[in-house]
């Protein structure tokens, strides 16, 4: 099975994939969802140093921190 990092665009959170997660593991992948720093839930995270680099930072930082092989990024709009 395949193992999906779902990362939506601005003004989105790891939330707006709930239905596709849901349907991805109801098919036997997994499916982990992300918000990025700044955005929705993780809002107060962010300041003026929040960038595309900070951005690019959570998605590598989250697969290393879970240490995830072969990874199919599905990412929406800005991300």
């Amino acid at each position: 099975m395949t193992t999906f990092v779902l990362v939506p665009g601005a003004w989105l959170g790891a939330w707006a994939w709930q239905d596709t997660t849901d349907a991805l593991r109801e098919h036997g992948h997994t499916a982990l969802p992300l918000t990025l720093t700044g955005l929705a839930e993780r809002a107060g995270e962010g300041g003026p140093r929040t960038d595309l680099d900070a951005h690019i930072a959570d998605i590598t930082d989250f697969v290393e921190k879970n240490d995830l092989r072969e990874v199919t990024l599905v990412a929406h709009s800005y991300a």
